[in-house]
């Protein structure tokens, strides 16, 4: 019986190798590309950061005896102190779909503040609509 020998050189193999590995990188980035990022995911990232914004406002409160007004807005929570650190956040962070979270001080209502995203279509709704309320959790 005969034996068939495939003789491959090292840099014909190293080539070969070479190009599988090219070609499961670019199938696996092909497949990253077209996964698509769940709206579901966002709510969740965009419930998650409203409430980390929640529990920064009871510290600022806490220290301050006050929450922020509506013109100093969450960057107050940004804010550096004297050694250049920030007081309370580093930054502000965006809701899931980029945008930035609303914030407006309501002193003579139920809740001491209002805060929310505006949601997927991006259109301030005042905390309805598709709006993504803090204060929805307890409803």
């Amino acid at each position: 019986m005969p034996v068939l020998r495939i003789s491959l050189s090292w840099k014909r193999l190293a080539l070969i190798t070479s190009a599988i590995i090219v070609l499961a990188t670019m199938g696996f980035v092909v497949y990253l590309i077209n996964t698509p990022v769940h709206s579901n995911g966002r709510l969740h990232r965009t419930m998650h950061d409203l409430t980390q914004i929640d529990l920064c406002l009871a510290l600022f409160q806490q220290d301050f005896k006050r929450y922020p007004s509506t013109a100093e807005g969450l960057q107050k929570l940004c804010e550096r102190n004297a050694q250049g650190e920030s007081y309370i956040l580093i930054s502000l962070p965006q809701d899931g779909w980029g945008h930035d979270f609303i914030y407006r001080e309501t002193p003579n209502a139920t809740h001491p503040y209002v805060l929310y995203s505006i949601g997927e279509n991006g259109i301030d709704e005042r905390g309805a609509g598709d709006d993504i309320d803090i204060w929805a959790q307890e409803k």
